[in-house]
Order: C-alpha cells, then sequence, then structure tokens
C-alpha cells in the first residue's frame, strides 16, 4: 500500500527539473548579446527595501514590470521572460510578455528605447510599491465586521426571532 504513495522528495526533484528545462529553453531563445546581459544581471544583487519584493506584485502585469524596475536597465522581452523564470521562478512566454509591455507603453510605465528594449518610468515603480501596499493590507488581520442592521430590523438576533411575520396587503383604490 505504501509503496502506491507518490514519494513527496521525487515530486519536487520534477519540478526543479521542469524548472531547469524551462530555464534552458528560455536562455535557448535568447541571443548573444542578450544572454550575456542576462548572465550579467542574474549575479546581479537585488536592491534593497527602496523596491517591493517579488510576492508583492500580485498580476502578470507587474510581475513583467518586475525586472525592469529591479535591474534599472533596458531589457528584451526575451530577456524579461529569461530572468522571470531564472530569478523567481514565474514562467510566461514572449508573446504575452509582449502584450504587457505594449500596455504598459500605452499607460506610460515603460517607455521603448528602440532595437526591441523597454525601460521603467517613475510610474512603473509607483505601481509596484502600491501593490506592495495592497499585499501588505491584505496579509494583516482585519478585525470583525460591524453588523448594521438594516432600517427597520431589531439589532438583536433574538429580537428578530421573537417578531411576528409581516403580512402584506395590497390597497385597491376604492373608486
Amino acid at each position: 500500500m505504501a509503496d502506491q504513495l507518490p514519494d513527496p522528495n521525487q515530486q519536487r526533484i520534477t519540478n526543479i527539473e521542469e524548472l531547469r528545462a524551462k530555464r534552458d529553453r528560455a536562455r535557448s531563445r535568447l541571443t548573444e548579446s542578450e544572454r550575456k546581459t542576462a548572465d550579467r544581471l542574474l549575479k546581479f544583487d537585488l536592491p534593497g527595501s527602496d523596491i517591493p519584493p517579488f510576492v508583492a506584485a500580485r498580476t502578470a502585469y507587474q510581475r513583467v514590470l518586475y525586472p525592469l524596475v529591479v535591474t534599472g536597465e533596458a531589457l528584451s522581452p526575451a530577456e524579461i521572460g529569461y530572468l522571470l523564470i531564472a530569478r523567481w521562478s514565474y514562467n510566461t512566454d514572449v508573446a504575452s510578455i509582449r502584450r504587457r509591455l505594449a500596455l504598459a507603453v500605452r499607460q506610460g510605465e515603460v517607455r521603448s528605447v528602440g532595437d526591441d528594449r523597454y525601460a521603467a518610468n517613475a510610474a512603473a515603480i509607483e505601481n509596484l510599491r502600491a501593490a506592495e501596499q495592497r499585499w501588505f493590507r491584505a496579509s494583516q488581520p482585519r478585525p470583525p465586521m460591524p453588523r448594521h442592521p438594516r432600517p427597520g430590523q431589531p439589532t438583536s438576533r433574538s429580537l428578530r426571532d421573537r417578531r411576528a411575520p409581516r403580512k402584506f396587503t395590497w390597497r385597491h383604490d376604492a373608486s
């Protein structure tokens, strides 16, 4: 019976192997100059507390902005995809990255610097900081919501249970 259950350590190795395979596929799509840039950026230490953590980027749009903001450099969509899978284990395709970059350019959070490279503006940093605030607030325990009764309802449940049901009558005009 016990030999039928999957080994959790084997599953984890498979996930690591899947991640490695995805990372290798993303790397194979890079040009030689993009590989050099990506290798240099992978060795780069992440900035301190000025930039929110990656987990604060809750949407795919914000996750595409994240490498641009963290590195402070102009990146190609393929470089962004490779950095997302290699550094943060987030897999996405280059076509989706391009769509999100186009939206970010229209919203003024990213600018195109030519040669299919994009750089973050101050608005992208503010977007990630706002996401961090929402993430932080969502992770805090919330006090119970007070119950506000509707007008005409008693505030105590026991009073409501004792009250006789209302009868509905139609008013007819006797003309």
